[in-house]
């Protein structure tokens, strides 16, 4: 059935709400049921569940930090608004955007003065980006991690 391999058990909870009535009044008054449900969970599928991708952030040949691509959406840039901000005057307020579009990752640029670069390609407008490529933007560079290689 999958082709992934077995990670450990994982251990849900749910509670269910059970609605009685009473007799005397209309009111209802609801029970909380605890039932533990215990699943077999492929690594695939908690890659689906937790995020498509990983960007591993490097500054002038330094790790920073690690960020998962959790939505099929992500913008980078210096301004607060952006889903990775980065505070580098070497990168825009809005430098570009990473968006999930059917089974690919699409690059956009949304910069005109610091330049995004993927591979060492200079990024105009919109290129598809795949795993283990590595984005430039200024002095910060990050490489497109897929995140079940991390599993």
């Amino acid at each position: 059935m999958h082709d992934a391999q077995y990670v450990d058990i994982y251990f849900f909870q749910y509670y269910i709400s059970i609605a009685k009535k009473k007799k005397a009044k209309k009111n209802t008054k609801k029970n909380i049921v605890k039932m533990n449900i215990t699943q077999h969970i492929y690594a695939q599928e908690i890659n689906e569940r937790v995020g498509y991708a990983q960007l591993e952030f490097l500054k002038d040949g330094q790790y920073i930090s690690r960020q998962k691509m959790t939505q099929d959406k992500i913008r980078i840039g210096r301004d607060y608004r952006n889903d990775i901000v980065i505070k580098d005057l070497t990168v825009s307020r809005r430098q570009c955007l990473i968006m999930k579009k059917d089974d690919k990752f699409v690059l956009r640029n949304f910069s005109e003065n610091n330049v995004t670069c993927l591979n060492d390609q200079i990024i105009k407008n919109k290129a598809e980006i795949k795993y283990g490529d590595i984005v430039r933007m200024g002095r910060v560079t990050f490489k497109f991690v897929d995140i079940s290689e991390l599993v």
